[in-house]
């Protein structure tokens, strides 16, 4: 068997890291694997391919911005990757993140479709079921082909002039309209769930994968390494440590600004480290730059509790990297994020109630000593890679 999988990015951010975990898996059972990407570094081996640099995407990026077709254009790259596929003629394309301005979506579809290409689509977001949005939030005209006059797709999609998101939206529905050598994938049962009810997948089969991390990196550091790591910082050995991982803080769905509200409310004894940006406040200590996961675990693990701040999340992998390394995680009742949270290691909380947040990342703050190695490797089992990687190949094989 043959796997192509595509995304945006590869063996970066939760998606890119996810891409390449499902690729060491495969080939690590004999799979032949293939990856195809942009932006992110040259190709390694024969097993790669790189389909544009960042150059050409941020080119489509302003282009796509005037047209407000975020999802069009890009015609080299897609041509190029097109080219690819007929020559690696794969059994399986697996299909990850489409948006970032490297590929054009309708044609890609409608590529896989007139094949007849074996393909699996995993939903990490709703731009493709609605008409550009990532998030639709309350929003639910994108279940009804309604997108006309869309209130916040010029926000979503950064576009310049034009509103086209019932366009778009029909144009997605037209390309996914017959496909049946598809399979949809959510990474979130709430994210499959609003996928049987879209437009563009009314009909469709979809099922839920959820993600799964590298556990080799994220495990629980000792003790002792907790404190030489919180003296490196400037951190009092009996201060309670609040950590969140936020490398777009300053986007409104991540929640940043919750974050600064949520450290300037601690109580006395408490101290917000933010993770992924850098930020002038005296309530926060900020770690701009991360050089590897075990870096970032050991993070993690240093923290008495993690603060999950999002608006609204799919299947946010920051929290079951902090519970992989022992950590309770709080956060707001919103999309996906109740599933990332392992029994007995967190809970969320009402969606933007900040002084319940404050309320419960007291709370576990106090109890991670008390949390034990049982429901610890219980909610590290159930994130493992290859857990994750089987469930695809399961999928494969019944396509």
């Amino acid at each position: 068997m043959k796997v192509l999988q595509i995304n945006v990015v590869y063996k970066t951010g939760s998606t890119g890291k996810i891409m390449y975990d499902i690729h060491n898996e495969l080939c690590a059972k004999g799979i032949d694997s293939r990856v195809c990407y942009s932006r992110s570094m040259k190709a390694t081996d024969h097993r790669e391919c790189r389909v544009c640099r960042k150059a050409y995407s941020r080119i489509n990026s302003v282009l796509n911005q005037i047209s407000g077709s975020p999802y069009g254009g890009c015609f080299f790259s897609t041509r190029k990757l097109i080219r690819y596929i007929k020559e690696e003629q794969p059994d399986i394309v697996h299909l990850h993140c489409l948006n970032g301005s490297f590929v054009n979506i309708y044609k890609l579809i409608e590529f896989l479709k007139v094949g007849h290409y074996k393909t699996v689509l995993t939903l990490h977001a709703e731009f493709m079921y609605t008409g550009g949005c990532g998030y639709a939030f309350d929003c639910t005209k994108w279940a009804h082909d309604c997108c006309a006059g869309c209130e916040q797709f010029k926000a979503a999609t950064g576009s310049l002039v034009f509103n086209r998101a019932k366009a778009n939206l029909l144009r997605m529905i037209k390309a996914f309209e017959h496909f049946e050598s598809l399979e949809v994938v959510g990474v979130s049962n709430w994210i499959t769930n609003r996928a049987l009810k879209s437009a563009v997948f009314s009909g469709k089969r979809v099922q839920c994968v959820h993600n799964g991390i590298n556990l080799d990196a994220f495990a629980p550091i000792g003790e002792e390494e907790k404190i030489e790591l919180k003296e490196k910082l400037g951190i009092g050995p009996e201060k309670k440590v609040i950590i969140t991982v936020n490398p777009r803080f300053n986007d409104p769905v991540k929640g940043g600004d919750i974050f600064v509200k949520l450290a300037h409310s601690l109580p006395d004894g408490y101290l917000a480290v933010l993770v992924g940006s850098q930020i002038d406040d005296e309530k926060i200590v900020s770690i701009p730059f991360v050089n590897n996961q075990k870096e970032l675990a050991a993070y993690y693990s240093m923290a008495d509790c993690f603060a999950m701040c999002s608006r609204t999340d799919n299947y946010p992998t920051v929290c079951i990297e902090a519970n992989s390394c022992g950590t309770p995680v709080v956060a707001f009742d919103v999309g996906g994020v109740p599933e990332t949270i392992g029994e007995g290691i967190g809970e969320v909380v009402p969606a933007f109630d900040i002084d319940k947040m404050i309320e419960k990342v007291v709370y576990w703050s106090n109890q991670k000593k008390d949390i034990s190695r049982e429901t610890i490797k219980a909610k590290r089992d159930y994130c493992d890679k290859k857990r994750m990687a089987d469930d695809y190949m399961r999928i494969y094989d019944q396509i």
